[in-house]
């Protein structure tokens, strides 16, 4: 079975504090970022005969379109030249056949993630950029 995923995301993105920061390793620099988007993941909520005998789902047929609308935010926090941490936080709601689909249990999405992160070796440190989730 193949997935193909498509993802059309506007972000909007802010920093707060430095995000010139290359130069200055050790001070600590906070990254924060927003987003908004629109997912479509083509025949991946469909049901066939095959699997709908093994599962006793009925058979589905979800066609095309955007099967969820999003909202993210997350944060990177730079302690020093080493360490660094970063959370993120995001919400979904299904839409369409990806919301009737027999294998959709809620309609609704939440996921979240905290880090810590330790950089190795003697490379100068980078400013981080907080990519839109």
């Amino acid at each position: 079975m193949r997935i193909s995923f498509f993802c059309l995301a506007a972000a909007l993105a802010a920093s707060a504090a430095s995000a010139q920061s290359i130069d200055q390793e050790a001070e600590r620099t906070t990254h924060v970022t927003v987003g908004a988007g629109l997912v479509t993941a083509p025949r991946f909520f469909g049901v066939d005969a095959g699997q709908s005998a093994r599962s006793g789902l009925p058979q589905f047929d979800a066609g095309g379109g955007w099967n969820s609308a999003r909202f993210s935010a997350g944060a990177i926090l730079r302690i020093d030249a080493r360490w660094s941490a970063s959370a993120f936080a995001a919400v979904a709601r299904l839409q369409g056949d990806a919301a009737d689909s027999p294998i959709t249990e809620d309609r609704s999405q939440v996921y979240a993630g905290v880090f810590l992160t330790y950089r190795f070796g003697n490379a100068p440190a980078r400013s981080e950029t907080a990519a839109p989730l």
